[in-house]
């Protein structure tokens, strides 16, 4: 609160007594100062937000630009419903990718250990093979010793791999047309690159099923998809 008074008026008065110089103010206009810095920005005058006065103005500047950041339970319930929305339709198919993946990768794994069997014995000029633990479900390497017998490879890739729960050996197919479920079959591997050609089918619990193609020839090992005989392997 402050009055408005001149120069003049300010001079007489400092040779005035208080009362006098209360009765010399009473009836001047009286105004309230406007904001300043940060305050005048949050409280800017205009036709539709006039400057509020008084006590009105410090609670005014208190609460400027102040709102509640918390959701509703009406908000809440909606989020609640849109992600089990989402959820319902991305769990079965995350599911089913989940159990595409095991299979892809034990029939990869198997693949990646018969082409390092290939080039181990070319390069070490020691005949290998690898030996398929039909109802087992596991596979591993061996290598030729000096007496002409076959004993582990020392390679840590070569040691004893165990499939994944739920995916077993299917048969061993043979170009012959000879079929192998159960017991053990082997895949020998030559130095000079020449392997035995096989057929390996690997299915899983769901009913997928993976298809390991070895060329013997050419000493390539492939993944198919699918259950594949020599017949469409061919053609």
């Amino acid at each position: 609160m402050s009055c408005r008074i001149t120069r003049a008026e300010k001079a007489s008065m400092q040779m005035q007594t208080p009362r006098e110089r209360q009765q010399a103010t009473r009836g001047k206009k009286r105004y309230h100062s406007a904001p300043r810095g940060r305050l005048r920005q949050k409280h800017a005058v205009s036709a539709y937000n006039p400057a509020p006065r008084g006590r009105t103005r410090r609670m005014y500047a208190a609460k400027a630009y102040k709102f509640d950041p918390a959701f509703t339970l009406v908000e809440m319930m909606i989020v609640a419903a849109i992600v089990a929305l989402l959820a319902a339709g991305t769990v079965p198919k995350f599911t089913g990718w989940l159990k595409s993946s095991r299979i892809d990768a034990a029939a990869g794994h198997m693949a990646g250990v018969l082409r390092r069997a290939h080039n181990v014995a070319a390069v070490t000029g020691k005949k290998h093979r690898v030996v398929l633990d039909l109802e087992g479900g596991a596979y591993s390497v061996e290598r030729e010793g000096e007496e002409g017998d076959f004993e582990a490879a020392p390679d840590r890739m070569f040691r004893r791999v165990v499939l994944a729960r739920g995916i077993v050996f299917k048969d061993v197919t043979f170009p012959s047309g000879d079929m192998l479920t159960t017991g053990k079959a082997a895949i020998e591997v030559f130095p000079k690159g020449f392997m035995d050609e096989i057929l390996v089918h690997l299915a899983d619990e769901s009913g997928r099923e993976r298809t390991v193609l070895v060329r013997g020839w050419l000493g390539r090992v492939k993944v198919l998809s699918g259950y594949r005989d020599w017949r469409t392997v061919e053609g």
